[in-house]
């Protein structure tokens, strides 16, 4: 009942001629937000409630709010490249760009462990006579993991996002895979990552494009997209992405990126991210 109460709040939001910052639909959106607040506080290990929330406060542009829910979902390994759609945006149009980069590493650290175990189980198999076992991994990383849209769009993501990373927000979060070495100041934005305008970016455009030639590094988009200089063809991206978690959605449906739309937006952050690296060197 709840979920078609707030379903119903947000599809009244859209029959309004103005924008989701407009009073009116705040008036039907906040209450929403609301009513699944409340409903998340007597079903904390409610799945549905969470999306439908992430959903509510990236309407209302509540990046942080809708952060916190993502991670209180405990998403992790594989379910990263399947439902980490729900926020990457989000976290971009609200701003959190160290929160974006972290979470776009993770997936990049996830096909980069997967590719390996890969190699190491499929050996075994083949030593112990499971040829069929060993042919499934194999297939399975070819056509499913090396290909993964969600690993094409956390590149670019990555990599347009680098330079207005905050290093402050990693030491105050505890992080330890992208933890700098020495503490910046609060005010050093992109100082550890990124081009700045400054003496460094020659260093970080060598360092990059030695980067680009291994598939699970950010950088290596560079290659993917020079590789397509007239047209992109998304079929051969592997949309690993999980829509089924939106199921409940019946009154009012939230709407993603295509993929069409990820393929097109990420090339395009490769091309501009070449183009800076060969302007610097």
């Amino acid at each position: 009942i709840i979920l078609l109460t707030t379903q119903y709040l947000q599809f009244q939001s859209t029959c309004t001629p103005s924008d989701a910052d407009s009073p009116t639909a705040m008036s039907f959106l906040l209450p929403a937000a609301a009513l699944l607040e409340e409903a998340m506080d007597h079903s904390p290990y409610n799945p549905h409630l969470k999306i439908a929330a992430i959903g509510i406060y990236s309407t209302l542009h509540a990046a942080d709010r809708a952060l916190t829910i993502y991670q209180d979902m405990g998403v992790k390994q594989i379910q990263l490249d399947s439902c980490s759609y729900l926020i990457l945006p989000t976290l971009i149009r609200g701003g959190l760009y160290t929160f974006a980069i972290k979470l776009s590493s993770s997936i990049l650290r996830l096909h980069g462990a997967t590719s390996k175990d890969v190699r190491e189980y499929a050996t075994r198999s083949l030593r112990n006579g499971l040829l069929l076992k060993a042919k499934e991994m194999v297939t399975f990383q070819r056509e499913k993991m090396r290909p993964s849209l969600q690993l094409l769009y956390s590149k670019g993501l990555v990599m347009d996002a680098a330079a207005l990373m905050i290093p402050s927000d990693l030491v105050s979060d505890g992080s330890c895979a992208l933890k700098p070495r020495v503490k910046p100041s609060a005010a050093s934005l992109g100082a550890e990552k990124g081009y700045c305008g400054g003496d460094e970016d020659l260093a970080r455009a060598e360092q990059l494009a030695i980067d680009a030639d291994m598939h699970f590094n950010a950088p290596s988009i560079i290659h993917e997209a020079s590789q397509t200089m007239n047209c992109v063809d998304e079929s051969v991206f592997s949309d690993n992405r999980d829509m089924t978690v939106n199921n409940f959605e019946i009154l009012h449906r939230n709407s993603y990126l295509t993929q069409k739309e990820v393929v097109t937006d990420s090339m395009r952050s490769g091309h501009m991210q070449g183009l800076l690296a060969h302007a610097i060197m």
